[in-house]
């Protein structure tokens, strides 16, 4: 049995070109049609195609593509079709207004969620913040002992106010000082 590598979801948001807020419009053979409702990152487009992702022992989907799900997407450009990052932790379903972060894991001072389950206006403006404020540098290697590296995109001031925005952002605060910062 093969094991996913699975990346932080701070490092799937450092790294795309396009996170984006949307609805599947028309499955295809290996892609699917989606229009965006919002985009948090990246070129304002209406809508786009992207690759289908192959369920693997390891990473598979909930539930069948179909027109109408709505999904958290980030993405990687290719010539003419958007490809997902690291599997299902770059598709991530909207159900009821919420959204679940299936390797991600939220400790609070009695109890910890596993995985991470949240509100997605919570999300959506943590991420937007989060990538305003943060670009991943170089690629990301799980197996590497070195630290990985952010750069800081925003001033102190408001880096800290993005922070204590809501429980999200108090949780990526967390996460993110594991990683070496540099300024712009």
């Amino acid at each position: 049995m093969g094991k996913k590598i699975t990346y932080p979801i701070e490092i799937v948001a450092g790294t795309a070109d396009l996170i984006v807020i949307g609805e599947i419009t028309q499955v295809n053979k290996t892609t699917f049609n989606f229009r965006i409702e919002e985009t948090i990152k990246g070129k304002r487009l209406e809508m786009i195609l992207v690759n289908q992702l192959i369920d693997w022992e390891c990473d598979t989907r909930q539930s069948k593509y179909a027109s109408g799900q709505r999904l958290f997407l980030f993405l990687s450009k290719g010539k003419k079709v958007w490809t997902i990052i690291n599997g299902t932790t770059g598709e991530i379903p909207i159900i009821n207004g919420e959204l679940t972060l299936m390797n991600e894991e939220y400790k609070h001072i009695r109890y910890k969620f596993n995985p991470y389950k949240l509100g997605l206006v919570e999300f959506k403006n943590g991420m937007i913040g989060f990538t305003s404020c943060f670009k991943f540098k170089g690629d990301y290697d799980e197996l590497s002992f070195e630290k990985q590296t952010f750069i800081q995109l925003c001033n102190d001031r408001k880096t800290t106010i993005f922070w204590e925005t809501n429980r999200f952002t108090v949780w990526l605060h967390k996460k993110i000082k594991n990683y070496i910062i540099e300024r712009k």
